[in-house]
């Protein structure tokens, strides 16, 4: 059975751009990041940088170590001009930082962060650059090796229509020393001395992460659903998406009261597209088309936003029943007029 593994790793492999032994099988991308926070050594006055749109995979654990006393935690300000979060981050980053880690794509908003230059500008100090891909991997193409982060967590649900507690870790070659296994197993190793002596020869690829007994199950459901991603092709689903979005910007645009966060910018765009309406509790907006019009989106409480995900199977006609059930609630249309 752990030969089926082996069909998933070469496939998560390909999907990012990485070699299959860089590649740690996990249960999702919280696995990977903590993998990362409680494998990289720590010294007294040592900071990590985590941004200001994360999820709670990326920043709780980062979070219990400095309640630990760990390291101290600094928090990067993004915005959707990447110019400003790149000049946020010089303001924070220094010799003391020893990691940065953030979302490849804001689970808020939908922005592109600039990875490749968060990347570049993080090893100028020595910082190791982790990266959540969960709203990132199965919306866009990937190489890691071309963005240059050193380790990059992932998800097998969501975008990449795998079953849940399937993940993945990749681990740069050249960062594999960094990390020491927090946790480990039979798999970890490929021989020991016990019970004669405590030798343990570990692993010298990303398998030296892995631990324990796995679900077979989830596993190969897991890797049919990467090929099925890798018949559709990552490209064709980010032009779907992107077109998509955009009509639904330009209607949700016409919506009294409207402010749409995520970003203009279509490279800095994905499937995911965020907004907020005045005299609207968010939360309460998301019940309600789903208890009225049994439409699924999702509220983004820190910033009291809406949140839609337009996926690749997403068609005209969803977005349709969105908008009619979006007027219904908050009211019709903004007239729009040509200025005379």
């Amino acid at each position: 059975m752990h030969d089926l593994n082996e069909v998933a790793r070469p496939l998560v492999a390909d999907l990012i751009g990485a070699d299959p032994d860089e590649i740690a099988l996990t249960g999702n991308s919280s696995d990977g990041i903590n993998i990362v926070a409680h494998g990289l050594g720590f010294r007294t006055g040592d900071e990590v940088i985590i941004s200001d749109q994360e999820h709670p995979a990326v920043f709780v654990p980062w979070l219990h170590l400095a309640q630990r006393g760990k390291v101290k935690v600094r928090v990067l300000k993004l915005d959707n001009d990447p110019g400003k979060t790149m000049a946020n981050l010089r303001e924070i980053l220094g010799p003391q930082t020893v990691a940065v880690c953030v979302s490849h794509v804001s689970s808020m908003t939908g922005l592109i962060l600039p990875v490749k230059e968060i990347c570049e500008l993080a090893h100028q100090v020595g910082a190791a650059v982790c990266l959540d891909g969960a709203q990132a991997t199965g919306q866009l193409p990937l190489d890691v090796r071309e963005i240059g982060c050193d380790f990059y967590a992932l998800n097998g649900h969501k975008w990449l229509l795998g079953p849940v507690g399937t993940g993945a870790l990749y681990v740069r070659h050249e960062a594999f020393d960094r990390l020491v296994p927090y946790a480990s197993g039979g798999g970890s190793v490929l021989s020991y001395g016990y019970p004669a002596s405590d030798r343990l020869d570990w692993r010298q690829d990303a398998r030296k992460f892995e631990f324990g007994t796995r679900n077979w199950a989830l596993v190969a459901g897991w890797a049919e659903s990467l090929k099925y991603i890798g018949e559709l092709g990552v490209d064709s689903i980010r032009r779907h998406q992107l077109d998509l979005g955009a009509g639904l910007c330009r209607r949700i645009a016409r919506l009294p009261g409207v402010d749409i966060i995520s970003p203009e910018d279509t490279r800095l765009r994905t499937g995911l597209v965020s907004f907020r309406l005045a005299g609207w509790d968010a939360s309460e907006l998301c019940a309600r088309l789903w208890d009225e019009g049994r439409i699924a989106t999702r509220p983004v409480r820190e910033l009291n936003a809406l949140r839609v995900s337009v996926a690749f199977f997403t068609s005209d006609e969803d977005l349709d029943a969105l908008m009619c059930w979006l007027e219904k609630i908050c009211g019709g249309p903004r007239t729009v007029t040509d200025g005379r």
